[in-house]
């Protein structure tokens, strides 16, 4: 059985793989070079779940992304939205899909998250 995949904090990544390793393959994250260094390694911030093994991803770090995910089988969508500097520039993708809800900003939320709840 092939094992599910957990992307982590490129620098916490040796962490999880100590205690869950076995039950996961443990993949490092990209770091996003334009972000504040505290959250530049974090997959929340550059990549928004789209459903079936889908993501959509920050251009700034869509190429490494591709690279990383694609071998498992990952289909990567390019964002518009290059992320630059502190809050609001940051959080483009950073949008907590929850069932049928979104939470996060609309007015700096990537336009093709919200693109599908446009009618």
């Amino acid at each position: 059985m092939r094992k599910k995949i957990l992307l982590a904090d490129a620098r916490y990544a040796s962490l999880l793989e100590r205690y869950w390793g076995s039950e996961y393959t443990i993949l490092k994250s990209v770091k996003c070079a334009e972000l504040p260094e505290p959250v530049s390694y974090h997959p929340d911030m550059v990549l928004f779940p789209l459903g079936h093994h889908s993501f959509l991803c920050a251009p700034n770090v869509y190429s490494a992304y591709q690279s990383l995910l694609a071998p498992y089988g990952v289909k990567l969508v390019q964002g518009k939205t290059f992320l630059s500097g502190n809050y609001p520039k940051d959080i483009a993708y950073n949008i907590a899909s929850v069932g049928t809800f979104l939470f996060g900003s609309k007015k700096n939320a990537d336009p093709k998250i919200l693109k599908p709840l446009i009618r």
